[in-house]
């Protein structure tokens, strides 16, 4: 499921998009505003409703769009698991402070989920968390995809032994080692 398809279908509670994006146009229709993330790019945060631009709105007035605490308020409102928002939130202050070191130690660990319409980054070390964060929030029998670097590997929605098998090939504890 492509993530204009799932805001539309009211599982992704907001969508960021640039211009350029096929679908752009007919998501004006939606209540948005402008985001300046991308130097020379028109992007649009879509809400579903009113009340929910104006709730981001106001917790991000104060906010300039190039701070942590923007991205952290950014990330919850697209529905990514909290860790994966942090761990995303800790690598923009490594790369603004200036801790390349750090920065390239998250950047290794960095792996990519893809669910119902809802791609995010976390960490490999978080794996499971946010996976079962985004089963049991969103609740959609769709089949997500980890991806590890270049390589996707899928996992039907609540098998925990594909899940499992997943971590085993990312040199991971099992499920039942992190959730007993």
């Amino acid at each position: 499921m492509n993530e204009i398809i799932s805001f539309k279908n009211g599982i992704k509670p907001s969508l960021l998009l640039e211009e350029s994006q096929p679908g752009f146009d007919e998501m004006l229709s939606f209540p948005h505003v402008s985001i300046h993330l991308l130097e020379g790019a028109r992007q649009c945060l879509f809400f579903p409703d009113e009340r929910e631009k104006m709730n981001w709105m106001q917790r991000t007035a104060s906010l300039s769009h190039t701070t942590p605490a923007f991205h952290k308020e950014l990330g919850l409102v697209l529905g990514y698991p909290p860790k994966a928002v942090d761990f995303f939130v800790r690598r923009i202050q490594c790369q603004k402070e200036g801790h390349l070191e750090e920065l390239e130690r998250l950047k290794a660990k960095r792996v990519g989920l893809h669910y119902a319409g809802i791609s995010c980054n976390g960490n490999v070390d978080d794996l499971i968390e946010n996976v079962y964060w985004l089963w049991d929030t969103y609740e959609v029998d769709d089949v997500l995809h980890v991806r590890w670097d270049t390589t996707f590997l899928p996992v039907p929605y609540r098998e925990k032994n594909v899940l499992n098998t997943v971590c085993e090939q990312l040199t991971m504890p099992s499920v039942e080692a992190l959730t007993s």
